[in-house]
């Protein structure tokens, strides 16, 4: 049986804006640094039947940090799907609701199903703010079956 969907956990972090130690004088230093932490459980190659042009996946983000995510002010998860190291298709799933400081936000999208039959793609996930990447990406394989 494939499953339907899959659930990786995001783990965000801020470092303090008084904790200037290791900063060199006349540095800029933003408010809230941004960080993540976006691991799956495990990594596996999971075959991807030709019957389905789509595939539902969930990822649970929890916002460690000092600052709220929403969508408003710039923060999503972007999808990158490689073919080696070939970018062969992106994506941006914006956030369902605001998401204080301490909670979790759920985001279930369907994926579609790269058109590369016999080729084994990489599904790569991670949180950005005003389209810049930041911290950890989750990486999953999937086989695209002919």
């Amino acid at each position: 049986d494939l499953p339907e969907t899959n659930t990786y956990y995001l783990d965000v972090r801020a470092r303090p804006s008084s904790d200037t130690s290791a900063i060199p004088a006349n540095t800029f230093v933003p408010a809230l640094a941004l960080d993540a932490q976006l691991t799956p459980s495990s990594y596996s190659v999971l075959t991807w039947p030709a019957a389905y042009a789509t595939l539902n996946d969930a990822v649970k983000a929890k916002n460690t940090g000092g600052q709220e995510w929403t969508t408003a002010g710039g923060f999503a998860l972007s999808l990158k799907v490689f073919d080696g190291a070939t970018l062969v298709a992106t994506d941006t799933w914006t956030l369902p609701n605001p998401v204080p400081s301490g909670s979790e936000v759920n985001i279930n999208k369907a994926v579609t199903r790269p058109n590369l039959p016999g080729r084994t793609v990489e599904l790569r996930w991670q949180m950005t703010h005003n389209n810049v990447p930041f911290g950890g990406t989750a990486i999953k394989g999937w086989y695209i079956a002919p």
